[in-house]
């Protein structure tokens, strides 16, 4: 359930089984418009992380766009918290696109120094462990525009 002061107000689905046809998605969202998931768990830290997935971010404590693109209103959302910004992109090709918003909007990037088969957040924790996946997004943060296009080509394909 997608959850928006303390109030239910959407849901997410994932397709489990390894092959699905093809005219199946292998999410369904249903959910307001702009929505940005888990801010009601906001309120802990200084720091939010942001990534793509919903499964990331419940692994992290963070929040999810429900893609790779992030509009503007969601953007806006995540600066509200007034909290420093960490985006966690998912590291296939994708990734770059939310990269690129990030930069444009001044946030810090973090390329964790996992191994080249985790493709994201919810990898990560399963490979290493929460308390670990964290501390090394916390740690591998950059905030150099520059570094950060230069880290996401080697990282985000």
């Amino acid at each position: 359930p997608f959850y928006y002061k303390s109030k239910i107000v959407g849901y997410t689905a994932r397709w489990v089984p390894e092959h699905r046809p093809d005219s199946m998605p292998k999410y369904f969202n249903q959910m307001p418009q702009n929505f940005v998931y888990n801010l009601d768990n906001q309120d802990k830290h200084n720091t939010v992380i942001v990534t793509e997935g919903q499964f990331d971010a419940l692994q992290v404590g963070g929040v999810a766009l429900a893609g790779n693109t992030p509009n503007t209103t969601q953007c806006k959302i995540i600066e509200d918290l007034e909290k420093d910004i960490i985006l966690l992109p998912d590291f296939d090709k994708s990734g770059m696109d939310t990269v690129s918003v990030a930069v444009k909007r001044g946030w810090t990037v973090s390329f964790p120094p996992w191994e080249d088969d985790i493709k994201d957040a919810s990898d990560a924790v399963q490979r290493y462990g929460r308390l670990f996946a964290v501390k090394s997004i916390l740690d591998s943060r950059e905030t150099n525009a520059t570094k950060i296009k230069i880290l996401a080509k080697g990282r985000c394909r």
